[in-house]
């Protein structure tokens, strides 16, 4: 991981890694630069953006009965119970509706001053029934998944059955997909070597995957068609018509991100997560990438795959 500095850091460089010590909040949000030192010599990059890929479902916090509890938004500045039964929930504006077998992630930093680390589960709206796995708090990073056992509307809880003294950062929590962004995963079991020499080479052998988020979401599919018949009498009789769903993604990319893209059909597996989290696995080959350049290095890029098809036929004894 390339240290990311913060927007105050020409003097102080303040390392951001997971966990922002500075601030207390879990992701690197905000304007960095990159800082490179081989012992003698210093480079600096340019100042980029990092924006959330994920939104954060949780805003407030509602304490139930813990005897001190103070919060600053989705932050815990102090969680005390001396006694058994110390419960906080999300607040009822933060109530969010979930699927069955859905998975919710909650990332937080957990600093236990003492006693029993708190627990975490999902609760229907009325804060009675318990709706997921509970799964027990680390001290330090914590990411857990929460996986929902009942269709419902959700909150978020932790609680503590023996005493406990805790704080936490920011704790954030989210679906396994971006309602504003598209997900891309593809691996290889061998590197792809470009014939420019290694400045083109994806490296996988030694545990290097790829994960790329574009801004913009599945368009709505269109089908490819292929009738399949005989020719009676100068007609042509469709006796079977089979149509493929081709969906498509559209974003405006530059054309480093574009060289990696294209090479999408090289890969062995291909995952794509869609804003609503659809989740697509196109088969090796099946995806077509291309670019209209509207500058030398910007452009509106295409990606289309197949996933799936449907057969009509004339009678029943024909489906196979």
């Amino acid at each position: 991981f390339i240290g990311v500095y913060g927007t105050d850091a020409d003097y102080s460089d303040i390392f951001v890694e997971t966990y922002r010590s500075d601030t207390g909040d879990l992701l690197p949000k905000g304007t960095y630069y990159l800082k490179l030192t081989d012992g003698t010599n210093k480079w600096y990059s340019e100042w980029f953006n990092i924006q959330d890929v994920y939104e954060n479902i949780l805003s407030l916090w509602s304490n139930q009965s813990y005897e001190t509890f103070i919060s600053s938004g989705a932050k815990i500045i102090s969680a005390i119970e001396t006694g058994s039964n110390g419960r906080v929930n999300s607040s009822t504006i933060d109530n969010f509706a979930v699927a069955n077998d859905e998975e919710i992630i909650v990332i937080f930093f957990l600093t236990l001053n003492s006693g029993q680390v708190p627990s975490v589960n999902l609760l229907n709206a009325d804060g009675l029934a318990v709706i997921s796995n509970t799964v027990a708090a680390t001290e330090g990073i914590n990411e857990i998944t929460l996986t929902v056992t009942k269709a419902a509307t959700a909150r978020m809880r932790l609680i503590n059955t023996s005493a406990s003294d805790y704080s936490t950062s920011e704790v954030w929590v989210q679906r396994k997909y971006s309602p504003r962004f598209v997900k891309l995963q593809f691996t290889n079991d061998k590197d792809l070597h470009g014939k420019r020499g290694d400045d083109q080479t994806i490296l996988y052998q030694k545990g290097f995957t790829q994960e790329c988020w574009l801004q913009t979401i599945l368009n709505t599919p269109g089908s490819n068609r292929v009738d399949v018949g005989q020719e009676k009498d100068g007609v042509f009789i469709a006796e079977k018509i089979i149509t493929q769903y081709k969906y498509r993604i559209i974003d405006y990319l530059n054309r480093s991100l574009f060289e990696g893209l294209i090479r999408l059909p090289q890969h062995k597996t291909i995952t794509i997560i869609d804003e609503v989290g659809n989740e697509y696995t196109p088969d090796i080959g099946n995806v077509l990438v291309s670019a209209e350049w509207g500058t030398f290095d910007t452009g509106d890029v295409l990606i289309e795959w197949n996933d799936g098809s449907f057969v009509w036929v004339d009678n029943a004894e024909d489906i196979t």
